[in-house]
């Protein structure tokens, strides 16, 4: 369900709580089977105090096949979705 979209940028200013580890591993099963997986998505992380959180999304993600990477820096994201790998 991709639509033809080949890349995804993801812009997070949420503040607030943490997810658990279970919930995250909750949201990346959600997301499995939309297609999203075949879409190549940067996703930066405003609120540095949840690196850890968008750290291990990353990580979940990409073990469930997902062409994902996560990002502090918007321009740095926008670089990786263009020209691949920094």
């Amino acid at each position: 369900m991709s639509a033809g979209v080949p890349m995804l940028l993801v812009i997070d200013s949420t503040v607030g709580g943490s997810l658990t580890l279970d919930e995250l591993e909750q949201f990346i099963h959600h997301l499995s089977g939309l297609g999203l997986e075949k879409v190549r998505t940067a996703y930066v992380g405003v609120d540095t105090a949840r690196s850890w959180q968008n750290e291990t999304t990353e990580i979940l993600a990409r073990e469930r096949g997902f062409v994902a990477r996560v990002f502090e820096i918007e321009s740095e994201a926008s670089l990786w979705l263009r020209h691949g790998e920094l």
